[in-house]
């Protein structure tokens, strides 16, 4: 039975089937942007020491409770996402038949080998069925979270180039670490029809018609 991916777009207009690739091409290049920004995400976390009324009161919650806030929600995070991108390491390499995973010399660069495997088998990972849902929804989640922590919720601002598809002018595009941009939506609420841009795919538009203007 067909299934739409589980990506903002919705399913968009080819549904995803049993065999087939769990995300579509758009919404799997989010999930690699995310995961590739996760290391930067995990170092900016080290200064989030102690929950603070300017952070989002659900950021991170203490593990098996819906009232309480952690005290600690950068710590938190950051375990979270060293544990899950280990897990996923282990699983993939244990589906692709590849040796174990080894560790750094510290978290840091053991989170980063970990990003790096899984970026270079990110192919194999994303289009798993099962295993592909869950890692895409993990890791997208993890890149979230983080960038809700570290400035109260991603920045997001409405562009005045047209969408390239639709043609409309409801682009939003939404900042990742550091004010830089890293995933771009026309958006259905502002009548856009849901495709989603690469920070790559956009500076290659907006190239193009700094190109055709001259």
């Amino acid at each position: 039975m067909p299934y739409p991916c589980p990506g903002r777009c919705a399913g968009g207009e080819v549904p995803r089937n049993n065999g087939e690739p769990v995300w579509c091409s758009s919404c799997a290049q989010v999930v690699r942007s995310a995961l590739r920004a996760i290391p930067e995400a995990y170092t900016a976390l080290d200064a989030v020491r102690f929950y603070s009324r300017s952070a989002p009161a659900d950021a991170v919650r203490v593990s098996g409770s819906k009232d309480r806030p952690s005290v600690a929600p950068g710590v938190d995070l950051r375990d979270e996402m060293f544990h899950t991108l280990r897990c996923w390491e282990d699983d993939v390499r244990l589906a692709l038949r590849h040796r174990g995973s080894r560790d750094g010399a510290d978290r840091e660069e053991t989170l980063d080998r970990s990003v790096r495997y899984l970026n270079r088998n990110f192919e194999s990972a994303i289009k798993r069925d099962p295993g592909g849902l869950e890692f895409g929804q993990e890791i997208h989640s993890l890149f979230v979270s983080a960038l809700r922590l570290l400035k109260n919720g991603p920045i997001r601002s409405r562009l005045t180039i047209t969408c390239p598809r639709c043609s409309r002018r409801s682009l939003v595009q939404q900042e990742g670490i550091a004010g830089r941009p890293w995933v771009t939506v026309c958006d259905e609420r502002l009548a856009g029809c849901g495709t989603l841009y690469t920070e790559v795919e956009m500076t290659w538009v907006v190239e193009m018609r700094k190109a055709v203007a001259a």
